[in-house]
């Protein structure tokens, strides 16, 4: 139910594409991809990660408690982060980098947006309601992509992120009226003193939680971070569309293999104390896989998005030619690398992590002092993700033996 929701809501985005990129210029899809990067790193922050608990909570009660106490802990966190985003965005103008200019008073917004949306999510997967939450990233898909483009046809500047925040909005509202309808009786009970206790019962958890995501989200928005504010946002433009459609696969596909693959290897791990046999399978069919997919991208990717998204888009063609490679690697080893969560291996996990972060942040520090052509950045990319990964594969076929980190 949730790989069709994710599914269909993919496809929309992807279909609706063709007209963005003609409503749309780069810059917009790179002022886009600028603006979502800081609203997603933010949203680590704002929320202070306590959604990740609600599943986990044994009490209805305290769960909703925890559910009001997170919307609280972002609204507040988001109209404190405004004078600090002000001022940071005003001293990146200055030093040369990518400002967002007024767009940085909607940050607290989208980021408020962005942690009702997500918690309610949570919620929703605590009370099973699967359906539901297919539905809502259906409806999220659905509804930016009609704001987007109705937006374009009215020539509004910023259309794109518009679009995006009135999706968000209108899928939370659309949970939270469910979740009340159901839920009543749950949400009108919780009191500010439960919450409270809820906020000191799990701060350790959190203060753990919070640096390990901060690292790994941020590592994971240094690309366009770095090529925005070094480049120009019509090369960040180009960035985004190719790596979204580079990495529309591991999506699509690899997620659900690696769904399939946790469940199996989990249950491997416990009977016999090893995976390997369901290990060297799933790696054999995604390389299987991944193989035709990208190679055929590989030599064809500028032509395609000439044809599909306009020629004006063919510089995305070039560049999504490059970072094929580095996804084919991502498509085969993502599925597999839940065995370090399966053994126990939670340093590995951080480890991996944290180097990444500063090979990326190594990156941006060169891109940044020297006069580094852009191709030459995303080949880098390409090593980087190419070597962590083989590592990670490699690490992957120790856990599965049964080995610890």
């Amino acid at each position: 139910m949730l790989a069709g929701g994710t599914a269909l809501g993919q496809a929309i985005t992807v279909l609706i594409s063709p007209i963005l990129t003609r409503l749309y210029t780069p810059e917009d899809f790179g002022l886009l991809a600028t603006y979502t990067a800081y609203v997603t790193i933010l949203s680590v922050i704002a929320t202070g990660r306590y959604e990740l608990i609600i599943p986990l909570i044994k009490s209805d009660h305290d769960a909703a408690n925890l559910v009001m106490l997170t919307l609280k802990i972002c609204a507040v966190m988001g109209l404190l982060l405004l004078p600090i985003l002000v001022i940071v965005d005003n001293v990146i103008g200055i030093l040369g980098g990518q400002a967002l200019g007024p767009w940085v008073y909607l940050l607290p917004v989208s980021i408020f947006a962005m942690g009702v949306f997500n918690t309610l999510q949570f919620w929703l997967n605590r009370a099973g309601k699967y359906e539901h939450m297919s539905i809502i990233r259906i409806q999220n898909a659905a509804f930016t992509s009609a704001s987007s483009v109705f937006l374009g046809l009215r020539h509004i500047h910023g259309g794109l992120i518009l679009g995006r925040l009135m999706g968000e909005i209108f899928a939370s509202l659309w949970a939270w009226y469910q979740i009340r309808r159901r839920d009543s009786s749950v949400f009108t009970s919780t009191t500010w003193n439960n919450q409270r206790k809820m906020l000191r019962k799990h701060l350790s958890l959190i203060k753990h939680v919070v640096p390990a995501h901060l690292i790994g989200t941020v590592g994971m928005q240094i690309p366009i971070l770095m090529i925005s504010n070094v480049y120009s946002l019509e090369i960040a433009g180009f960035f985004s569309l190719a790596y979204r459609i580079v990495t529309l696969p591991s999506i699509l596909i690899a997620n659900a293999i690696g769904d399939v693959y946790r469940q199996r290897a989990a249950r491997d791990f416990n009977l016999k104390g090893e995976f390997r046999d369901i290990y060297i399978k799933t790696l054999r069919a995604t390389t299987l896989l991944a193989f035709p997919l990208y190679f055929l991208l590989f030599l064809t990717s500028p032509d395609i998005f000439a044809l599909i998204f306009g020629k004006s888009w063919r510089v995305a063609g070039e560049y999504a030619r490059i970072l094929a490679i580095g996804a084919f690697f991502q498509f085969a080893f993502t599925p597999i690398d839940k065995g370090a969560l399966i053994v126990g291996a939670t340093r590995y996990i951080f480890l991996w992590h944290l180097t990444r972060f500063f090979l990326l942040l190594g990156l941006f520090v060169c891109t940044i002092l020297c006069n580094i052509p852009v191709e030459i950045v995303l080949y880098t990319l390409v090593i980087i993700n190419l070597t962590l990964y083989t590592i990670d594969g490699i690490m992957g076929f120790k856990f599965a033996k049964g080995g610890k980190f």
